[in-house]
C-alpha cells in the first residue's frame, strides 16, 4: 500500500514538473493587392520583406485598379499599393516615386523627345517619326489599358485630357508593352521605369534620362507617386510592413 501511494505521488510530481506545452507560432498574413503596372515592383518588395521576417506571409493579388478598390471595400484585402489618389475618406500614405518611361524600338534613331512631341505622337497629330527629327517611319503608339495609372497620368498631364490616338494599340501589362514595342520599328510606348529592359530603348524627355536619381529629385518630368491605400489606417503586421517599406525606400533613395 505504501509503495502504491509512493508511486502515485511520484507520478503526480513528474506531471507537475513537466514543461507546459507551448503553442506553435503562426505566421501573420498580409493581404495585399496591386495593379499590373506595379506588379514587378511590389512583388520585389514583398519577397524582400518575407526574407527579412520569417513569421510574415504576404498574399499578393494583381487586379485592375477598380477591382482592387472593390476588394478592399469587400474586406478581402488589407491594403492596396497603387499609383493613384485614394477615394474620399480613405487612408493613404506615400511609399515611393515611379518614373514613367517612354520606350521605342532599339533601332529608332530618336534619343530625346519634348513633352509637346510626346503629346503629338500619342494623340495622333504626328503620324511619322520624321516630324520629330527621326526617320521616315509611321508612328505606332502603344498604351496601357483603360484604368491603368500610367495611362491616366499621361492623359491628364501630357495630353491635357484630350485622349490618345484611336489608332493606338493597347498593352495589357508592362511585359506586353516591351514585347509589342520591340516588334515594331515605329512603336512608342509608356511603361513603369522599373520594368524596362534592354529589349527596348528608353528615351530622354526634355533632355533628361529617367533614372532613380532624376525621378527622385524631380528633374525627370514624368512620374507617378506610389501610395498605400486602405479603408482605414492599417494596424498590426500590415502597419509594420508599410513602416518597414517607407524606411527601406527612404534609405535606398535619400
Amino acid at each position: 500500500m505504501v509503495k502504491s501511494i509512493f508511486s502515485l505521488l511520484l507520478c503526480m510530481g513528474l506531471v507537475a514538473c513537466a514543461p507546459t506545452p507551448t503553442a506553435t507560432p503562426t505566421k501573420s498574413t498580409i493581404r495585399v493587392t496591386t495593379t499590373p503596372a506595379l506588379e514587378s515592383l511590389v512583388t520585389h518588395w514583398a519577397i524582400e520583406y518575407m526574407d527579412a521576417q520569417d513569421m510574415v506571409r504576404i498574399d499578393l493579388r494583381i487586379l485592375p485598379l477598380e477591382g482592387a478598390l472593390d476588394a478592399a471595400e469587400g474586406g478581402t484585402v488589407d491594403v492596396i499599393v497603387a499609383g493613384t489618389q485614394p477615394p474620399r475618406g480613405w487612408f493613404a500614405t506615400p511609399l515611393s516615386l515611379e518614373g514613367v518611361a517612354v520606350v521605342v524600338h532599339p533601332t529608332n534613331s530618336i534619343r530625346s523627345l519634348k513633352l509637346e512631341d510626346l503629346a503629338a505622337l500619342f494623340h495622333g497629330d504626328n503620324d511619322s517619326w520624321d516630324e520629330v527629327g527621326g526617320d521616315d517611319l509611321p508612328v505606332q503608339p502603344v498604351i496601357p489599358l483603360p484604368g491603368d495609372e500610367i495611362r491616366e497620368y499621361f492623359n491628364t498631364l501630357v495630353l491635357e485630357g484630350e485622349g490618345f490616338s484611336p489608332d493606338a494599340f493597347m498593352a495589357p501589362s508592362p511585359f506586353a508593352m516591351v514585347a509589342m514595342v520591340a516588334e515594331d520599328e515605329g512603336a512608342v510606348g509608356l511603361m513603369p521605369l522599373s520594368q524596362t529592359t534592354d529589349v527596348v530603348r528608353v528615351v530622354r524627355v526634355d533632355g533628361v534620362l529617367p533614372q532613380a536619381t532624376t525621378v527622385g529629385d524631380g528633374r525627370y518630368p514624368l512620374h507617378i507617386e506610389i501610395l498605400a491605400l486602405a479603408l482605414e489606417q492599417p494596424v498590426g503586421a500590415t502597419y509594420e510592413w508599410l513602416a518597414w517599406l517607407q524606411n527601406s525606400l527612404s534609405i535606398d533613395n535619400p
